[in-house]
């Protein structure tokens, strides 16, 4: 057994369970930061598989190359089957044809990778395990999905279910994004060696001015699945608000399952293009972009496992709302926004009209400060060499 050393620069192939495509522009793009900034240090290649319906070939390869960062996504036609059991595995066995050609094809000839790294488990990690079995290449596995900080895992199949175990079981050693995953991780049974690692965090690039505004702009960013974001709550303190005399704008960026239902909520209550306004889904650029023009940020989920826009919101110097939901708490305080309760509409009209009154007198600077050397680039790639410190090749 040789212990890596981390001043060594080494070959590493990713394998991500979301990652942005032409399908998402936003899915998996906490996933493509932590593996950029492992791309600072060290030589990366990307293999991600996505199933596509409107493919018209039955693969499609998509290669970005750049210094230590190399990207295949690989397309595959997605089967559409009316019986459920044979479209899982039709669509299985196009996922492993798709894998195996893009490995062969583009990355085995560019990197001998030293280790795999797995982010979330799933099909990648149980590759993964097969490359460590046969192959002995050892992996590791960050995890930051909401399946472990949720009942929903103890809910998926058996089968599943033991897949995940063993990949976790059999894994080098595992890192997840709060120490509230962990703990959750731990008790369902993911038993290994863990390191937390939180979310890279960014400011825009770009120096954007914008025209004086006569209303105060708040900013939700969310996959809109309202069981999971609560938006519609928000929208009823926004409807409060207004009816209390405030003036102000809420911006939504972002799509999803309830997109629709939400529009509906706010046009029935006449606040539709007047005081609310819904973006669709957005590349990470234009979010980012767009927390110059906001005053505050709310998040009101009901789970997450890191909340990377509310970090991303302080970072900009943005105070925030955020419920005590499993992520934002453990780097939100009083110094740099509101925390309320999950699931608490009282709470949360209560905190949207003391931020009204209040968002101006917080210290941009002291915001920034507080999420700018945790989570930066650097920050996150040092964090990841301290854990490859503590990764065994086996000869």
């Amino acid at each position: 057994m040789e212990e890596l050393d981390n001043s060594k620069k080494y070959s590493i192939l990713a394998l991500p369970k979301w990652y942005p495509s032409k399908l998402d522009l936003q899915l998996g793009i906490f996933l493509k930061k932590h593996i950029l900034a492992v791309a600072q240090k060290h030589k990366v290649h990307v293999l991600y598989v996505v199933g596509d319906k409107h493919l018209k070939t039955n693969f499609e390869f998509v290669n970005t190359q750049s210094e230590n960062f190399y990207e295949t996504i690989a397309y595959f036609s997605y089967a559409e089957c009316k019986i459920s059991p044979m479209k899982v595995a039709v669509n299985a066995i196009l996922y492993l044809f798709a894998f195996s050609i893009a490995y062969f094809r583009f990355v085995k000839k560019n990197i001998k990778p030293d280790f795999i790294h797995v982010h979330i488990f799933g099909r990648t990690s149980l590759i993964a395990y097969f490359f460590k079995l046969f192959k002995s290449i050892p992996y590791i596995v960050s995890e930051q999905s909401s399946l472990f900080i949720t009942d929903k895992f103890s809910k998926r199949n058996f089968f599943y279910r033991m897949l995940v175990r063993l990949s976790a079981r059999n894994a080098n050693l595992i890192t997840a994004v709060s120490e509230v995953l962990k703990t959750r991780m731990l008790a369902y049974g993911l038993n290994n060696t863990y390191f937390v690692i939180p979310n890279v965090v960014e400011v825009s690039k770009n120096e954007i001015k914008f025209e004086s505004k006569d209303k105060i702009i708040a900013l939700s960013v969310a996959d809109l699945f309202d069981s999971v974001k609560n938006i519609s709550d928000v929208i009823k303190a926004v409807k409060y608000a207004i009816d209390e005399g405030y003036n102000f704008e809420y911006h939504i960026i972002g799509g999803g399952y309830d997109s629709d239902l939400l529009m509906k909520m706010a046009e029935k209550y006449g606040l539709l293009g007047k005081y609310i306004f819904f973006h669709g889904r957005q590349p990470n650029t234009f979010v980012l972009d767009f927390m110059h023009k906001i005053d505050f940020l709310i998040t009101n989920s009901n789970y997450e496992t890191f909340s990377v826009v509310t970090a991303e919101a302080l970072a900009n110097g943005k105070p925030v709302i955020a419920t005590k939901c499993g992520g934002p708490e453990s780097f939100v305080d009083s110094k740099v926004g509101i925390l309320i309760d999950v699931g608490n509409l009282q709470q949360l009209k209560e905190a949207l009209i003391a931020m009204l009154k209040t968002y101006h007198t917080y210290n941009s600077d002291e915001i920034i400060n507080s999420v700018k050397t945790k989570f930066s680039f650097q920050s996150i790639a040092n964090q990841f060499d301290e854990v490859y410190s503590n990764l065994f090749l086996i000869k």
